[in-house]
């Protein structure tokens, strides 16, 4: 398919740098539970009148921080967008020994998937064909790290997938455009970041991003991060990028994380002496109309 494209203004922008709340202990159970779990506290977070609360009110996403704005005729890619956004958290626990770094789109929006494929299929976390995505996933980032500048994980929208970044401290994993993206102008294997896509068929237009920044206490999950990412790779060049959601090696990691009953192949280190926190904010996309610079992509 021949693709073209239309460019328009660079939208005027400020640089935000979004700082994740105190460390948490992480609650046990299954995965959605667990999610849901988060979101509450962070309601309650966000509802305290405290000084430290105030300073962490949720500013939002702006559309340099954007993959597509989807549309009946093709997709809108945000122009020179795709901008990973700066994150900070507070210095981990002294039981930590690595981090994991996950962006979830809860309000994601793509009526052509078989959404019962999905691991939170059938949650209050998506109603209808509504589906929680990974934006951005890391495994295994250095302790101490206490912050991610603006661009680190994508400094430009880039079709047909990108290779892992080589500024990683950690292993960069799939994100979950791989499994979406099916037009021959645009699949292939995203990893690091690939921002939110809003349609205008959504009357929410407005989503809601967690940033989860997990401390995990346990050295030997860093080997299981690493198979299940290679088992996925091997995965896609046999069917043809044609893979679940929950094999999504970032799906899997973090389903192995809140189900604790079945460790990540701990076998030396005792999971009941050892606990998983969390840090976490909640970003708001902004709302995307008729007059917002866009580059078009329409497929001819």
């Amino acid at each position: 398919d021949k693709v073209t494209v239309r460019i328009k203004t660079e939208p005027k922008r400020l640089t935000h740098s979004f700082r994740l709340n105190t460390w948490r202990d992480l609650p046990k159970g299954n995965l959605v539970q667990g999610l849901e779990q988060v979101l509450n506290d962070l309601d309650h977070f966000y509802k305290d009148d405290s000084p430290s609360a105030y300073n962490h009110q949720i500013k939002h996403l702006s559309l340099i921080h954007h993959f597509c704005h989807s549309d009946r005729d093709g997709t809108y890619l945000m122009n020179k967008g795709n901008l990973s956004p700066a994150l900070s958290w507070p210095v981990p626990p002294q039981s930590t020994d690595h981090l994991l770094l996950f962006l979830l789109d809860l309000d994601g929006y793509f009526p052509h998937l078989k959404a019962n494929h999905h691991p939170l299929w059938n949650s209050s976390l998506s109603s209808g064909q509504r589906i929680p995505m990974l934006l951005w996933a890391n495994a295994n980032l250095d302790r101490n790290l206490s912050e991610l500048p603006e661009g680190f994980g994508s400094r430009v929208l880039k079709l047909k997938g990108k290779s892992a970044s080589s500024d990683y401290y950690g292993l960069s994993l799939c994100n979950d455009y791989t499994q979406i993206l099916i037009s021959e102008a645009v699949r292939g294997v995203y990893y690091d970041y690939d921002g939110p896509c809003i349609s205008k068929k959504d009357m929410k237009r407005q989503h809601r991003i967690l940033a989860l920044v997990i401390a995990s206490p346990y050295a030997s999950e860093i080997q299981f991060s690493k198979r299940t990412q290679l088992a996925y790779q091997k995965n896609l060049s046999i069917s043809g990028h044609v893979a679940m959601f929950e094999k999504m090696p970032a799906w899997q990691v973090l389903k192995a994380i809140f189900n604790r009953s079945r460790p990540l192949d701990i076998k030396k280190e005792d999971p009941l002496t050892q606990k998983y926190f969390y840090s976490a904010a909640l970003l708001r996309t902004i709302k995307v109309d008729a007059q917002t610079p866009l580059f078009k992509l329409t497929n001819r």
